[in-house]
């Protein structure tokens, strides 16, 4: 998934429907988050 660092936190949250990114909370899972538009859960990038 992406060009994420092993072990690092992603540094924002996508949406994997609509491909929009959100800043990522630090301590706040991108998954427990849902995007607005389409209201499913995000993932890290």
């Amino acid at each position: 998934m992406g060009m994420q660092r092993r072990g690092m936190p992603p540094e924002a949250c996508i949406c994997p429907k609509c491909k929009k990114e959100y800043s990522k909370t630090r301590g706040v899972p991108c998954r427990s988050q849902d995007c607005p538009e389409c209201d499913i859960p995000l993932i890290g990038n």
